[in-house]
């Protein structure tokens, strides 16, 4: 008998983007929480003044406790991504270019950790790059193989 595992993945539609949260990633969820919201404002997706749901709502949409989107709430407001008013809420403010710089950053790793991950399979760099230029081109020309 073989055990199946499933993964659970929450998508909810904001700003005209999904928020996905993956309960079963080693990413904390305040953490994925913090990166979809940081990535819809870097690419644009939210812009400066938009408003975030409240915590309770996204909470709610989330199915998860008030306290984990409190604090990825904190979080994006100690990185400049976003601002809040009493009475008012939490609102998208135009981050400095640290903060766009680190989410950068962290992307990159994420990238390197896959070229690893092929070139663990004993793929040659001319491999690896055919690979990574054929995903460019779908994604740049909506070509795909």
């Amino acid at each position: 008998m073989t055990s199946q595992t499933y993964c659970t993945i929450i998508l909810i539609q904001y700003g005209g983007e999904n928020i996905k949260i993956d309960y079963h990633s080693n990413v904390p969820v305040y953490k994925q929480i913090v990166y979809e919201f940081e990535d819809m404002i870097i690419s644009g997706e939210l812009k400066v003044g938009d408003f975030l749901p409240s915590v309770r709502t996204l909470a709610l949409e989330l199915n998860v406790n008030p306290n984990t989107v409190a604090k990825a709430f904190l979080i994006l407001q100690s990185n400049g991504f976003i601002d809040s008013k009493a009475g008012v809420g939490n609102y998208v403010v135009k981050p400095p270019s640290s903060s766009v710089e680190k989410r950068l950053d962290e992307l990159r790793d994420e990238m390197k950790m896959l070229i690893l991950k092929l070139k663990s399979f004993n793929l040659s760099r001319e491999d690896v790059a055919e690979k990574i230029n054929k995903l460019i081109e779908e994604v740049y020309d909506g070509k795909s193989s």
